[in-house]
């Protein structure tokens, strides 16, 4: 009977450290991909003193100008301003918070509680609010970016 009881709390005890085991498992970053996948057009902007309003975003609309975001699912994105687009990549590893990296340099990204999307590097922020797909599309075949600033000036060196 001692026999049975000691066995009984041995194989209790082995049952625990199991699932105390299992529990302290690695667990696996989520991707929050989804709730930032989407095409984005720039409503506002601040900077260095400066500030654009929904109204001067429309009126430039209206010029065929524009900043839009695309954010695809497969992590790739596109930047379009005023004509001129950029490619990049884009993380979501928390559920309202991500990174673009665009050029080598990084940009975070928040989602709000009322969908807005800021951009903010360094003193600078962008809110794009979140379009229809149908309306704009960044469209950008990577032979189609245009060089930055510094690769213009390499080259012509």
């Amino acid at each position: 009977m001692r026999k049975t009881r000691k066995l009984a709390a041995l194989i209790i005890c082995a049952l625990v450290a199991c699932v105390i085991i299992t529990g302290c498992g690695k667990k696996e970053a989520k991707d929050y991909r989804q709730n930032f996948a989407g095409t984005w057009e720039a409503m506002e902007m601040s900077g260095d003193g400066n500030q654009s309003s929904a109204s001067d975003f429309e009126k430039l609309k209206g010029y065929g100008l524009g900043v839009y975001l695309e954010l695809r699912e497969d992590g790739t994105m596109a930047l379009e301003t005023f004509g001129s687009a950029q490619e990049g990549t884009w993380e979501a590893p928390k559920e309202r918070a991500g990174t673009i990296t665009m050029s080598g340099q990084k940009i975070d990204m928040n989602l709000s509680r009322d969908n807005i999307l800021t951009l903010t590097q360094e003193n600078s922020k962008i809110g794009f609010k979140q379009i229809d797909p149908s309306q704009k599309l960044v469209n950008v075949a990577p032979d189609a970016v245009e060089p930055t600033v510094e690769e213009t000036f390499q080259e012509g060196e």
